[in-house]
C-alpha cells in the first residue's frame, strides 16, 4: 500500500480533507497530514473548532512519499498557496509520482 503526503492550507475544506483520508484508509494507505505551519489550523467551514496539526511542510520527512494530496478551500487563500515557494518545490519533487 502506498504512503501518501497531504498538505492542506489555512482555511482548507474540511469535507474534502476527510473524504479523501476516509478513501486514503479505506484502501489501506497511510498517510500524513501537513500545514503551512505546525500548530491551529482552521478549515473553510468551523471556524470555531480548530485543529491541531504536528507536521507542516519543513518536516524533513515530506519528500518520502509515494504520493502527494494538496487538499486547499478558500480560492483568495489557494491562489497565496500556490505562489508560495515551499508548495511549489514540494509539487515539483513529486512531478513523477501520482498528485491530486
Amino acid at each position: 500500500m502506498a504512503r501518501v503526503l497531504v498538505c492542506i492550507t489555512q482555511g482548507f475544506n474540511g469535507a474534502e480533507m476527510w473524504t479523501m483520508l476516509a478513501a486514503l484508509t479505506e484502501r489501506g494507505h497511510t498517510f500524513k497530514v501537513v500545514a503551512p505551519k505546525k500548530g491551529l489550523i482552521w478549515d473553510d467551514f468551523d471556524l470555531k473548532k480548530p485543529y491541531k496539526l504536528e507536521h507542516d511542510y519543513w518536516d524533513e520527512d515530506v519528500f518520502d512519499y509515494d504520493g502527494l494530496v494538496v487538499i486547499t478551500g478558500d480560492p483568495k487563500l489557494s491562489r497565496r498557496a500556490a505562489k508560495d515557494h515551499r508548495v511549489r518545490h514540494i509539487v515539483e519533487k513529486y512531478r513523477d509520482k501520482p498528485v491530486a
